[in-house]
């Protein structure tokens, strides 16, 4: 191989099949990691290749036992989960710490962690791959009980610990306060929204924004890249009621083939309702979907069902997720928008996604072959 020119070598390695392939190729030998860590030669390798690539995910709920990587991609059955484990995050020696991971972005995880006996709650930031983490204490007027589901990590920036925001969305009073936390911060920003006189519930995230139902006909958005917000008014759609807590329970947002954010709704028993943005920035009906016995068995259909708002980066374009509750259990379903295929999934909750990092650190030695 020491033969091979280097310009050989780099169309032989751009053809590799994975991320993770490449890496192991970079171990190899000196020179081959030269060629891999050339800017160019990893630009070239990211345009041929859907990067970053997805390395497994984190299943979560809140134990007392810290979340577990259980489930590589099937792409990376390669990939070590030893490095991938949790157990560099402290407990400060407290044996009664409840855990449960409320977001994941590229490589980082955003973990929530109670002290039971202490009733104290804060987050934790961290990049697993890298060992790496910093612990953030909740807004000043948050209860414990006001933050749980309500924080996310914000897009927009670069990979990793050294450049990230957390959203954090505290309820009070019957109203809604906005708050951001930034890398290096020492404390959180207040955001301001619009009608916050309620209580905005998380519906899904769409073409880079944060999406909240404010339990009426409004509508809250957080931009991810600049986390600002901005609110509206959905139109009256037959036979969706937006006071009834069943209808409550039928707002999501998906998006289209277009790129454009959808808001899905699910008037009465077996219809859909799905909203587009008009040039003027209303919002109208684009088309309605009738959930049919072809579709799902007529006893489902018959019984109450409800969206699963996607964690981001799971849930595919132009689809939503229902779960319906039936006298043997949950049964969870993706329903294509466009074709109108249904699809049975494993009903799970808080699967959430990781990353490996592009490029790629690679002088670390995180990698094995």
């Amino acid at each position: 191989m020491d033969t091979i020119p280097d310009d050989t070598l780099e169309l032989i390695l751009l053809h590799l099949d994975s991320q993770v392939s490449l890496l192991r190729a970079a171990s190899t030998c000196k020179r081959w990691r030269r060629v891999v860590a050339g800017d160019a030669f990893l630009h070239r390798f990211g345009s041929l290749h859907k990067l970053p690539t997805v390395a497994g995910t984190y299943n979560s709920s809140f134990l007392r036992v810290r979340p577990r990587f259980v489930e590589p991609s099937p792409r990376n059955t390669d990939v070590d989960s030893v490095h991938f484990s949790l157990d560099f995050l402290p407990d400060n020696g407290i044996t009664l710490t409840r855990w449960r991971i409320n977001d994941s972005h590229r490589t980082l995880l955003l973990l929530e962690r109670e002290h039971c006996n202490k009733g104290i709650r804060d987050f934790i930031v961290c990049e697993p791959l890298t060992r790496r983490h910093q612990i953030i204490p909740p807004p000043a007027m948050a209860s414990p009980s006001y933050i749980r589901g309500q924080t996310f990590l914000l897009g927009g920036g670069s990979d990793g610990m050294s450049n990230f925001r957390v959203l954090c969305l505290v309820h009070a009073g019957g109203s809604s306060h906005a708050f951001v936390f930034c890398t290096g911060a020492s404390c959180w920003r207040a955001v301001n929204i619009s009608n916050h006189e309620r209580r905005y519930e998380f519906i899904g995230f769409a073409s880079g924004s944060i999406y909240w139902h404010g339990g009426d006909r409004t509508v809250l958005a957080t931009d991810q890249a600049t986390a600002q917000f901005s609110s509206f008014l959905l139109p009256h759609v037959e036979g969706w009621y937006p006071f009834d807590a069943i209808s409550m329970l039928k707002i999501t947002v998906a998006v289209g083939s277009d790129g454009q954010t959808r808001i899905v709704l699910g008037a009465g028993t077996a219809t859909l309702k799905v909203l587009v943005q008009a040039a003027g920035g209303e919002w109208a009906l684009e088309k309605s979907i009738q959930l049919t016995a072809a579709m799902l068995d007529p006893p489902l259909l018959e019984r109450r069902w409800y969206f699963v708002h996607g964690v981001r980066g799971v849930q595919s374009t132009g689809t939503v997720h229902i779960r319906i509750h039936t006298a043997g259990g949950r049964r969870k379903f993706s329903i294509d928008l466009e074709t109108m295929e249904v699809e049975r999934l494993p009903d799970m909750d808080g699967a959430y996604p990781t990353k490996l990092p592009w490029p790629p650190s690679l002088h670390a030695g995180n990698y094995h072959a």
